[in-house]
């Protein structure tokens, strides 16, 4: 057994005029904590999510301030997939962030 940092975790940065488009694959090191790097780094605010938030472990507590730090930090749009937690569409959306479950197949028009 070894630690695990997650260094090779892979996301895309969609740089848009006034804002970003965040791609994860699955957010092992945390989605705050990307969403966090990124903006650094891009000098731009996240206002879009699309991928896995590693949230399917999370229990509810955990989902509303996930949800509440979201929102705080400009979260307008999500597209969420294979990891994302039971509950967390319901919690972003009572948020106000447009929220959608991305499947296999969907097509999203940026």
């Amino acid at each position: 057994m070894y630690n695990d940092y997650f260094s090779s975790e892979i996301s895309l940065v969609i740089k848009r005029e006034h804002d970003l488009v965040l791609i994860v694959v699955c957010s092992h090191s945390g989605i705050l904590n990307i969403i966090d790097i990124v903006n650094s780094v891009f000098k731009k605010n996240v206002s879009t999510i699309i991928g896995g938030t590693h949230l399917s472990q999370a229990n509810e507590a955990e989902l509303i301030d996930i949800s509440n730090e979201l929102t705080k930090r400009g979260i307008t749009h999500t597209y969420l997939n294979h990891c994302r937690g039971k509950n967390i569409l319901l919690y972003l959306k009572e948020k106000g962030i447009n929220t959608y479950a991305a499947n296999v197949g969907t097509t999203i028009l940026l």
